[in-house]
């Protein structure tokens, strides 16, 4: 089992950020089972997420 790292991009709505769950399913629908998380960048209509997990 080995650990990898991806980017995701989240769209905001109403420039409120996502929350917890929001996140966590978003990393698990990019095929990672999430490990640790942190928010990265944002920008207007989205937020990037640096997502560590393992492949599902």
């Amino acid at each position: 089992m080995s650990i990898i790292e991806k980017r995701i991009k989240i769209k905001l709505e109403n420039g409120c950020l996502p929350d917890v769950n929001a996140i966590e399913n978003a990393i698990i629908k990019a095929g990672l089972e999430p490990v640790r998380w942190a928010i990265v960048d944002m920008d207007k209509n989205e937020c990037t997420i640096l997502a560590n997990g393992v492949v599902k």
